[in-house]
């Protein structure tokens, strides 16, 4: 939790709204947001999903617009805020990774938080059909690994969460077994070094804290 971070009192007169989850994701890329909607669908009279706007693609850019969003919505204790990022096998994105999550702790608003994906977001569907430590050079070969599987995959494409959601714990498995992985092998999160690896499972866990909806 950011310092400083006190819950936004309500009146008691207020009505009552169900949680928030707040996203912001990179640039035009939909494969994201394609994946959230079908949850929010799940989720429905739960938790309520909204977008940071803009088209930000650094880390850093994306964690202000994020931050921006939330206090427009106002978030409370109950709230949650993420931003998906992808490292791209790119190490120039670390230090503007790390000045992201600065911003975060920073933030006085609270409960907001990086959700790192090294490479890129493919390599949590890849968990749902097997785990491997095997590095990337490009994002691309994620896609050819997820392919080799039999997923009939090309990017942005529409109904990923339920064709994939028999194999959602086994992905929550193994994302972290990868993170322990990673960490076991002296790596800095939040780094291109921390690959390969994925965070996303954070997110299932937050909504199952929250309103104790479980994923099969």
């Amino acid at each position: 939790m950011a310092r400083g971070y006190q819950p936004k009192r309500r009146n008691s007169n207020d009505r009552k709204r169900h949680p928030i989850f707040v996203f912001a994701l990179e640039g035009d890329n939909k494969t994201e947001r394609l994946y959230l909607q079908q949850i929010a669908r799940e989720l429905k009279g739960k938790i309520n999903f909204h977008y940071a706007e803009g088209n930000e693609t650094d880390p850093v850019a994306m964690m202000k617009a994020l931050i921006e969003k939330a206090e427009q919505l106002e978030m409370t204790e109950g709230d949650f805020g993420f931003c998906l990022v992808d490292s791209d096998c790119d190490p120039s994105k670390n230090q503007l990774m790390g000045n992201a999550d600065k911003l975060a702790q920073d933030s006085t608003i609270g409960r907001i938080q990086q959700i790192v994906s090294s490479p890129c977001f493919e390599i949590w569907y890849l968990l749902h059909y097997t785990y491997s430590t095997a590095l990337y050079n490009r994002s691309t070969e994620v896609i050819d690994k997820l392919r080799e599987q039999g997923c009939d995959y090309q990017k942005n494409k529409a109904g990923m969460f339920d064709r994939l959601r028999e194999n959602h714990q086994k992905a929550c498995e193994n994302a972290r077994r990868l993170m322990k992985h990673c960490s076991d092998k002296g790596a800095k999160l939040h780094t291109t070094a921390y690959m390969p690896s994925t965070e996303v499972f954070l997110i299932f866990e937050h909504i199952s804290r929250i309103c104790g909806h479980e994923f099969p």
